[in-house]
């Protein structure tokens, strides 16, 4: 029986060396752990804006239906204008009011 030197038995020639990768350096993880907490804090903050404007958008169509339902009721609507004098809105602006106010739920409150 043949002996082989120690070196040919732990690698084989067949079979190359493979190298470790480089551990990355303290600046290379800290700037990777800079760049995820920029973008949590990017999303973070876009969700929040999402929140915000889905909230707005729910009290405006809250507004557009009550103002809706008054127009349609019938009852008795002043109007201020420029002035400040006070006077009813007659059937044409009523019916113009109703018209914009469907229009604006149609539009943006499915």
């Amino acid at each position: 029986m043949r002996r082989l030197p120690m070196q040919q038995l732990r690698h084989p020639p067949s079979l190359p060396r493979q190298r470790s990768k480089a551990r990355p350096t303290l600046a290379e993880r800290n700037a990777d752990f800079n760049k995820r907490r920029l973008d949590t804090a990017e999303k973070d903050q876009k969700s929040a804006q999402d929140a915000q404007q889905a909230a707005s958008k729910a009290e405006n169509c809250k507004k557009t239906r009550t103002n809706l339902a008054a127009l349609e009721s019938g009852q008795r609507i002043i109007d201020i204008d420029a002035g400040g004098e006070r006077s009813f809105i007659d059937d044409t602006q009523r019916a113009r009011r109703i018209k914009e106010n469907q229009a604006l739920l149609a539009q943006n409150c499915q």
